[in-house]
Parts: structure tokens; sequence; C-alpha cells
């Protein structure tokens, strides 16, 4: 029974060790398959880094803005678009 309950012991605390070890740094994100806002509204749909643009439509034009804090930004001109 002893020779069990170390073997509980030890398995949780790896667990433990294991799951809370994990990159800070990562950004998570948070809507997936988000539209991208038209540029008639006046609003920009923020880009993430490792974000997709998928172009919906055959005509879709698309305004990307580089910002100076190193940043993203987009609208769609005509189409549609969504970020995944």
């Amino acid at each position: 029974m002893k020779l069990h309950t170390r073997a509980i012991l030890f398995s949780t605390v790896g667990l433990l060790f294991f799951t809370a070890c994990g990159d800070s740094n990562k950004k998570t994100r948070i809507a997936k398959d988000l539209m991208i806002e038209r540029c008639s509204t006046g609003n920009f749909t923020p880009l993430s880094k490792g974000d997709k643009v998928t172009i919906l439509t055959d005509d879709t034009e698309i305004d990307l803005r580089h910002l100076q804090n190193g940043k993203k930004k987009a609208c769609v001109r005509a189409g549609s678009a969504k970020v995944n």
C-alpha cells in the first residue's frame, strides 16, 4: 500500500510540474473565424502574429496597415474576408 501511495504522489507531482510549465509569452487567440471589418465603417480588425487572412470572394480588396509599434490592422474595401 505504501508503494502504491508513493506512485500516486509522484504521478501527481509530475503532472502538476508539466502542466504548470507553459509558454507565458505565447498569445492566446480569442476569436477564430473573425470577419474583417468593412473600411466604410472606419473600423479596422487588429491582426496578431500567426493570423491568416482567408479571402471569401473573388473580388475582395483588403487594406492592410503596418503600424509603427509593429502591429497590423486590416479592413475590407470590397468583397469579404476573415481571420483564422
